[in-house]
C-alpha cells in the first residue's frame, strides 16, 4: 500500500509495530485469536498472513469443491466411462457408476501410476455399459471383466466420443486425486499404445 494513501497517524502507528513479532492473530471468519501458526503465509497481505485461518480455509475450500461436486453430480447422476491405466494403455475399461467421485477414489487407491480418463458418458445406464460389453466382447481380457484390448473398433468409438464431460469431472476432484488422473486427447493416446 502506498504510504501516500494512508493517514499521518495511521502510517505511525504501522511503522512502529514489529509484524514479525505477532504471536496471535484474529480471524474473521471463526472469529477467534489464534496462534499465527494457523495461518497460511500470504506475502501479498499487511502481516504476510491470510485473513482466515487455516482450518476455516480448509473448510471453506471443502464446502466450494462439495457444492462444484454437487452440480456436476446432478448433471451427471449416473455414467459410463473408458479408463486406462499409464503402466497398461492397452487395457481399457469400460464401466459404469452412479457415483463417478467415490468410483475414481476407489480406482485411484486401487491401482499404482496415473488413470486415463478417456471419456465419460453423462445419464448412461447399466444397460448402456452392457452393451458395449457386448460391442467389443471379441476384445474382453476376461470372459466376465469389464476390461478390454484397446483394439482398432474401441478405438474408433473413443474417438467419436466427446471428452468435455471428462474434463469437467476431472476439474472437481481434489487437488491430489487431479494430480494422478489425466484426459488425454485421443489421438495422443492411440500413439501411446504399443504395436498389438
Amino acid at each position: 500500500m502506498a504510504s501516500s494513501l494512508l493517514s499521518p497517524s495511521l502510517q505511525d502507528a504501522l511503522s512502529s509495530q514489529d509484524h514479525t513479532s505477532l504471536t496471535a492473530k484474529y480471524c474473521p471468519k471463526c472469529k477467534h485469536y489464534l496462534p499465527i501458526s494457523e495461518f497460511t503465509l500470504d506475502r501479498t497481505t499487511f502481516d504476510g498472513l491470510k485473513s482466515w485461518c487455516k482450518s476455516c480455509r480448509s473448510f471453506s475450500e471443502q464446502k466450494r469443491l462439495n457444492k462444484k461436486r454437487n452440480s456436476f453430480q446432478s448433471i451427471t447422476p449416473a455414467a459410463v466411462y473408458f479408463i486406462a491405466n499409464e503402466y497398461k494403455p492397452e487395457h481399457v475399461k469400460i464401466g459404469f457408476t452412479t457415483n463417478f467421485y467415490s468410483r475414481f477414489r476407489e480406482h485411484l487407491c486401487s491401482t499404482s501410476g496415473n488413470i486415463l480418463l478417456l471419456s465419460l458418458i453423462e445419464a448412461a445406464s447399466k444397460e448402456n455399459e452392457y452393451l458395449l460389453h457386448q460391442q467389443f466382447k471379441s476384445f474382453q481380457i476376461n470372459l466376465e471383466g469389464e476390461w478390454f484390448l484397446a483394439k482398432a473398433p474401441i478405438l474408433r468409438h473413443l474417438s467419436t466420443l466427446d471428452q468435455s464431460l471428462a474434463h469437467q469431472a476431472v476439474s472437481v476432484l481434489t487437488s491430489c486425486q487431479k494430480s494422478r488422473v489425466i484426459v488425454p486427447p485421443i489421438p495422443h493416446y492411440i500413439d501411446t499404445l504399443p504395436f498389438l
